[in-house]
């Protein structure tokens, strides 16, 4: 799930999340979930996608830092997104 998060791959989300792949597991050293994973890489259809799927929108990694925040250091639009989707920062 992850790697199909970082790379944008939207239809392998999909049939991962069809054979119970889990949309909110943690990398171990990291603490990312694929939503972290979409934001950094600036995924827009990845992020969107999880979080029409219903994935919290402001999980904490290890370091404390969420999805947008992640984004937000890469310069990428992750902002956007929220404001399209109607959530909260």
């Amino acid at each position: 799930m992850h790697i199909a998060a970082r790379t944008g791959n939207t239809e392998a989300i999909i049939l991962l999340h069809k054979f119970r792949s889990e949309l909110t597991a943690r990398a171990h050293k990291t603490g990312w979930q694929p939503l972290h994973e979409a934001a950094y890489t600036g995924n827009y259809e990845a992020t969107k996608l999880l979080l029409e799927m219903g994935v919290p929108a402001h999980p904490r990694c290890q370091l404390g830092k969420t999805p947008a925040e992640l984004a937000r250091t890469r310069n990428h639009t992750y902002v956007n997104i929220y404001r399209n989707l109607k959530l909260t920062l």
